[in-house]
């Protein structure tokens, strides 16, 4: 769950503080099912800032099994926010990077490596003699 503080809706930019205040409540349930999926808060700052929105991690719910779900934002009177709902988490999103650029790393090493083995070698690849000519005696 992330709470859009600067985001282009409806043809216009909104901007907002970061902080969503006091107030909101956020309930997830499977279609036709009165239980609730808890919600769990984020524990940390994490926040996501590119060229089209910047938004800030509210917290995540842990779906049991898949299926069609609702989602539900109370806010208090007079606010309106934009708050948007995401799979996945930001530490797997996270992680999906770094293990991409790890790839990334690993493979430019394993080029550089080839390269410096072919000047290795062509450099140092022995030249062949001419023949010998048989000495006159």
């Amino acid at each position: 769950v992330w709470h859009n503080y600067e985001d282009f809706y409806g043809g216009v930019t909104v901007r907002n503080l970061p902080e969503l205040p006091s107030g909101y409540s956020f309930e997830l349930r499977e279609l036709g099912s009165k239980s609730l999926v808890p919600f769990i808060p984020a524990k940390m700052d994490s926040s996501v800032n590119n060229m089209e929105v910047s938004k800030k991690g509210l917290g995540t719910f842990e779906v049991p099994i898949s299926g069609n779900y609702e989602f539900t934002v109370t806010a208090p009177v007079g606010e309106r926010r934009i708050i948007s709902l995401s799979e996945g988490t930001l530490i797997g999103a996270i992680g999906k990077i770094f293990g991409q650029a790890l790839g990334a790393i690993i493979l430019g090493l394993l080029g550089m490596m080839a390269l410096i083995f072919a000047f290795i070698f062509f450099f140092t690849k022995r030249k062949k003699q001419p023949p010998s000519l048989p000495h006159a005696t």
